[in-house]
């Protein structure tokens, strides 16, 4: 027994226990270093879609000559709001000349009114 004892203290006898400490080191550190390599990746991925949104916004930009936000938003406040406004139209003609097509023939006040604001 005392034989037993003495070999149980002997520094080389726990070598299966290193072994699996080792293994467990060993896999921890290559389980790290392959998440981190993803993680790399994933970043330059974000990095090279951020450049093709970009270029993409870039191709579809719309020139201020002819987005129709800007020429109604200039429109709107270089003009006075009271020339849009057609006053020898009742309520009814009114609402239907802006909902429904209608004839030159039939409403010539307005069609003589939009010749004269044809530039607007």
């Amino acid at each position: 027994m005392a034989d037993e004892e003495a070999e149980k203290k002997k520094p080389g006898t726990n070598r299966p226990a290193r072994k699996w400490l080792w293994c467990a080191a060993a896999f921890l550190i290559i389980t790290l270093i392959a998440f981190g390599l993803l993680w790399i990746s994933s970043e330059w991925q974000f990095q090279r879609a951020g450049k093709k949104l970009a270029a993409i916004e870039a191709e579809r930009a719309i020139p201020d000559a002819e987005n129709a936000a800007l020429i109604y938003y200039q429109l709107l406040t270089s003009h006075d709001p009271d020339s849009f406004s057609v006053s020898f139209l009742d309520f009814e003609a009114d609402n239907l000349t802006m909902r429904e097509p209608w004839l030159s023939e039939e409403y010539r006040e307005l069609a003589e009114w939009l010749k004269g604001h044809e530039a607007t």
